[in-house]
């Protein structure tokens, strides 16, 4: 159990094309949230083990800004309950395990701001004051199976259901000017099922692979009515090696690029990092050399977004392929830092 509150104050004055944002700006927003869990663990049969578990929370949101109404949609009460239910089992070498999870996730503030960045005006930032909560149910099936081979370690299959209400996430629109808008609202619907089939290689003691693939179906239904359906692989590829004198480390990858509830269509970008580090423990210095998105140079990347009304194509600046060098000198022996969960549901 546990309280936190929030208080956010920006008394910053602002110039922009809304009237209420022409003088004495401000932006108010206070969040208190009270809440519990309970959890009850039990076993069935032999080796079949039932986890049950509930969060409560009561929410109470308060905020205030200059504007021409005198309802502020930041004024709202809340109560929710997410229920957690896991079952879970080890046979000899196999590990097995059935998930059902519901989650709340409410915005930032900086999703909440409703006063405009128009540092560039072809394309303005603004946040959305009339957000809610978006709930998440999550459904995941685990399975896990680990070998006595000298170089293979575990092979490990998730398949998993989301199904997503009142979403939330960037949202575009395009004026007759020409003028893009980008915001936040709570698109609609959503849901994805995910397959997930990963494994361990070993090379002796002193090398370890990990190969993952990932393959993503997607379906976003917004508000207008409009549907974007999308279906996606991300492979990837990590390896370390830990020899003596030195540590090295690779990871290749395949991510999709900015997708969000607009997308069009799925690009996905190679991303290989290497890395060789090493330190000295008697003087405790350390260094590292990393190379990041070695596979593309610099240049712009595209997307594209489409709702009822309008096709937006976009081109954004990417670094490419760098080189980092760290050195560090370490004082002193460091105790693990202590987190602290707070409860707080923010996305």
């Amino acid at each position: 159990a546990g309280y936190f509150n929030r208080d956010y104050s920006d008394h910053t004055n602002y110039s922009g094309s809304v009237p209420a944002q022409r003088k004495d700006n401000g932006f108010d927003y206070n969040q208190q949230v009270l809440y519990g869990d309970m959890s009850l663990s039990f076993p069935i049969v032999s080796d079949v083990n039932l986890t049950c578990s509930c969060k409560a929370e009561r929410l109470t949101n308060k905020g205030s800004f200059v504007n021409e109404t005198t309802v502020s949609p930041l004024d709202y009460k809340d109560f929710n309950l997410n229920p957690n239910i896991r079952l879970n089992t080890i046979f000899r070498s196999v590990q097995f395990e059935l998930q059902y999870s519901n989650r709340v996730s409410r915005p930032d503030i900086s999703y909440l701001n409703p006063f405009e960045d128009v540092s560039n005006p072809y394309f303005i930032k603004r946040g959305n004051p009339n957000l809610k909560g978006q709930s998440t149910d999550y459904y995941s099936l685990y399975f896990k199976k680990s070998f006595s081979s000298k170089w293979l370690d575990n092979i490990h299959i998730t398949l998993s259901y989301i199904d997503q209400h009142n979403l939330i996430g960037p949202f575009t629109t395009v004026q007759d000017d020409g003028v893009s808008i980008s915001s936040y609202c709570n698109t609609g619907k959503a849901s994805s099922f995910s397959s997930y089939l990963g494994g361990r290689i070993l090379f002796g003691k002193k090398i370890d692979i990990y190969i993952t693939a990932n393959y993503t179906r997607s379906s976003f239904m917004l508000s207008s009515g409009r549907t974007n359906d999308y279906s996606y692989i991300n492979p990837s590829f990590r390896a370390n090696w830990s020899p003596r004198y030195f540590y090295f480390f690779t990871e290749l990858r395949m991510p999709p690029r900015s997708l969000n509830s607009q997308s069009s269509k799925v690009y996905s970008d190679p991303d290989l990092t290497v890395s060789l580090s090493r330190y000295f423990k008697k003087p405790k210095i350390g260094f590292a050399i990393e190379g990041h998105d070695l596979l593309r140079s610099g240049g712009r990347r595209e997307t594209q977004y489409k709702d009822t009304n309008f096709s937006q194509r976009c081109l954004t600046d990417s670094y490419g392929r760098y080189l980092l060098v760290r050195v560090y000198w370490r004082i002193g022996a460091f105790r693990e830092t202590k987190s602290v969960d707070v409860g707080a549901y923010d996305m």
